[in-house]
């Protein structure tokens, strides 16, 4: 597609005669991230969005933990044994030894 005449692979390089970056690029960065910061900020903002779960949803959630009832007929569990009681572990079987690995020069 033309337009104009123009070639953007032999004239892009122009914007650099009058943008120095040597005075410029750390500017541009520092507008670059002030936008950034300012999206980020805005997108938090928004109700439901952020770090935090809307209020409704936790306030849900506790209520239907609370009102979790037991099931019927279900035995209560056994209790553990102590760790003092408990009978020691068995020892392992002795690891069989990797065979020698020849020697190199």
């Amino acid at each position: 597609m033309q337009v104009f005449d123009y070639k953007p692979k032999e004239q892009d390089y122009r914007i650099w005669l009058v943008v120095n970056p040597s005075t410029w690029l750390i500017p541009i960065l520092a507008a670059v991230l002030v936008v950034a910061l300012a999206v980020h900020v805005y997108a938090f903002s928004l109700p439901g969005q952020g770090w935090e779960a809307p209020e409704a949803a936790v306030s849900e959630e506790m209520a239907v933990t609370e009102e979790a009832a037991p099931a019927e007929g279900a035995a209560p569990a056994e209790e553990a044994a102590p760790a003092e009681e408990a009978a020691p572990a068995e020892e392992a079987a002795p690891a069989e030894e990797a065979p020698a690995m020849p020697e190199t020069a």
